[in-house]
Formats: structure tokens, sequence, C-alpha cells
């Protein structure tokens, strides 16, 4: 992806809040020209699940409040100590991170020919995305806003181009990303966090977007893959070809209802049936479990995969039989998913982002958690600079 970077011309902190649908994180930043330094992570747990939807909001919104109140003390706490005296006092934006169900976001492409040459200017690119984007707008029964938009690739004559504007050509293709959310949504988050911040900037983020923006700056090798991120009532997933996402779609299947099917058949409360689903994927369930655990365990995490699959081959089918490499996102456990998918196809790679391997430029101070989906989000929110 392209297009979409700019240089941060001062030093800021900006707060990530990041929204899943089973926790509220607030990741505080310190950004400059030199490398971002997180300055602490604070979580808040959302026990209500999907189906329960005004006390998912309700439990959301206050857990925005907690973290930005939380961020907000962070900053005055550093104040007082003599390293941090240099730091900027206040907080300069706001980044909403969202997944299911807060934001849906769509991939699409445009295509336009013509027997002569024509120009390629931003006015003509934006006038042909304008026209195309109203007719696949999702529908809901409530009002949704456009909360980003971003150019993934741009080919002219067949051939993919980063530098395409006032060029001339016959064929032109625009590969674009859509997100939307809840209109109500999106002013009740701004409403909570200007109460304790007071900054005009808030910007809002598909996570799946962001992780794969954070995948290309920090793997260059990995250009072509299925990302499947898990969260608590839902499985996001994007396919992404050369680079460019081709594909983004939700399955209502994750870490809570696998941890309530394994509970229910396995006879075991959540946190042991959390415990049995992180040796699950370090094998370590052969040591201290019963063979019928064992089993119960892999079919829960089975049933998932197969959800999602037959999800994907029936919104996307182009990309079945699934032959790209695949990449886990997950708090929970990243290991066992992974272990699941390699049962599920064994001849196919499974990619872990381990963050030995991730960009040393990020650095994190003892109160930031040093998480994948951190270096991931922060790595690209940083790329895109102050836009």
């Amino acid at each position: 992806m392209y297009a979409m970077s700019s240089p941060i011309p001062k030093p800021e902190i900006i707060l990530i809040i990041d929204l899943q649908s089973s926790a509220v994180r607030g990741t505080l930043v310190y950004c400059s020209e030199k490398s971002p330094y997180v300055l602490s992570t604070h979580k808040v747990l959302v026990t209500q699940r999907a189906s329960e939807t005004a006390a998912l909001i309700q439990a959301t919104l206050k857990g925005v409040q907690q973290v930005t109140e939380a961020a907000q003390k962070e900053i005055h706490t550093l104040l007082t100590l003599k390293e941090y005296q240099g730091l900027p006092r206040k907080i300069s934006r706001i980044h909403f991170v969202m997944c299911a169900p807060w934001i849906v976001s769509q991939a699409k492409t445009v295509r336009k020919s013509a027997e002569k040459d024509f120009q390629v200017t931003k006015k003509y690119i934006f006038a042909l995305i304008d026209k195309e984007r109203s007719g696949f707008l999702p529908k809901a029964n409530f009002p949704v806003t456009i909360v980003e938009e971003k150019i993934s690739e741009v080919r002219l004559n067949g051939y993919a181009v980063s530098d395409w504007e006032n060029k001339l050509c016959k064929e032109l293709e625009i590969s674009f990303i859509v997100s939307v959310a809840g209109e109500t949504m999106v002013q009740s988050l701004s409403a909570v966090v200007a109460k304790h911040v007071p900054v005009r900037k808030h910007c809002f983020h598909s996570s799946l977007l962001l992780q794969t923006i954070g995948i290309h700056s920090n793997f260059e090798n990995i250009s072509s893959y299925v990302l499947i991120h898990i969260h608590g009532n839902f499985t996001d997933i994007a396919v992404v070809k050369e680079l460019s996402c081709a594909y983004f779609g939700t399955c209502e299947l994750g870490d809570n209802g696998i941890l309530d099917d394994i509970s229910k058949n396995a006879n075991l409360d959540l946190r042991a049936s959390a415990s049995a689903m992180s040796l699950y994927g370090t094998a370590g369930l052969d040591e201290i479990h019963a063979k019928k655990d064992i089993k119960i365990v892999e079919e829960s995490m089975l049933k998932w995969v197969k959800n999602v699959f037959e999800m994907l081959a029936k919104e996307y089918p182009a990309v079945m039989p699934l032959t790209m490499p695949i990449t886990v996102s997950s708090l929970m456990s990243s290991a066992a998913y992974s272990a699941a998918l390699r049962a599920k196809f064994p001849d196919l790679p499974v990619i872990e982002l381990k963050k030995e391997e991730m960009s040393n430029d990020i650095l994190f101070s003892a109160k930031a958690e040093r998480l994948n989906i951190n270096i991931l989000e922060v790595s690209a929110i940083h790329s895109l600079g102050q836009e």
C-alpha cells in the first residue's frame, strides 16, 4: 500500500484506543521523527456478549472513558519525573482502532479504459471512487458514516505504480478500501473522550487494515496472505494479494464462543478452558489432560476453523481452494489458533508473527505491553504520520 504516509513534523503524544469485542485497550505513544516510544498500556475487559447490544455499547464506552482517564493520569505522573521533563504536556491525537462489531470494511476495485490515452489526476480518481462507493456501502438499520478510506493500489495499463498522478494511460485500475461505522457510536466515542482530552483530531481505523499495514512495514517478504484476527465475540478476516487488500469479512465466532464450547463439553470453568486452549497450542495437553479433554479442545478449535472457512468460501470463493499462507492475530492464544489451522491445512504455511522479528524501531517502557498487535498498530500509525 502507498500514498498513505506523511512525515511527522513535530513530537507529540497520541492515544491509541483499541476497541475489540471483549476489551478496550489504551496505548499511550510518544511520536517523533525518530522511534515511537510506547509509554503505557491500559486494558479494560468487556464481558458482555454480542447479543447484549445495548449493554455491550455501554460497557465499551465506559472502557473508553477508563483508559482515557488512565492515560491522562499517566502523562501527569511522567511529567513529575526528571527523565520525562521534555515530554509534551498533553495528548495531540486520538486514534480509535475498531474491530467487529464496531466497524465494517470493504475492498473494491474500479476500472476505466479508453481507446486513447487519458490523464490520471487526483480529481479524476476520487470522482471514480465517489461514484463506485455509494453502490456497495453496507445496509444497516441505523445511520452509518465513512470513517476511513484508503487507496491500496493503482494500476496503469496493467502495471502497479506508486507515482501515478498526471500520468497517461489507456487502462486504469484502482483498488481502495472503505470503512464505515455507526454514526451514533462514532459520536459517542468522540464525546466520551472529549470530556477528558480536549483534542480536535480523532482518527478512526479498521484494525484489520492497520494490521496489514503493520505487517508490510515489518515483514518485507510477506505480500500475499490471509490475516485472521480473533477476539471476544468475532473473527475478522482479510485476504491480501500482493500487498493489496482484496477482501474483508467477519465470522460470528471468537474466543468467547470457543471457550463456552470447551467449558460445556469438558465440564471446565472458563479459566480452565482458557488454560486448556493455550496448552493445546503448545502441545502441553498431552501431558496433563485426559484424552477426552484433548479431543474436546481440538474439536472446538476445528469447529472454529470450519466456520471461518465456510464463510470465506461463501463470501469470497475466488480464494478457495486456499493456497495462500495464513497468519493469526489473537490476544488470547495465537499458538492455539495456528495449531488448529495446521491440523486442518497441513500443507499450507501458517506464519507466526514473532515480535522478536518485528521492528526494533519501536521502544517500550516498563508500563507498556509488548504485544504483536501493539507493534503492528504503532508501526502502521507511525507510517501514516499526522494525516
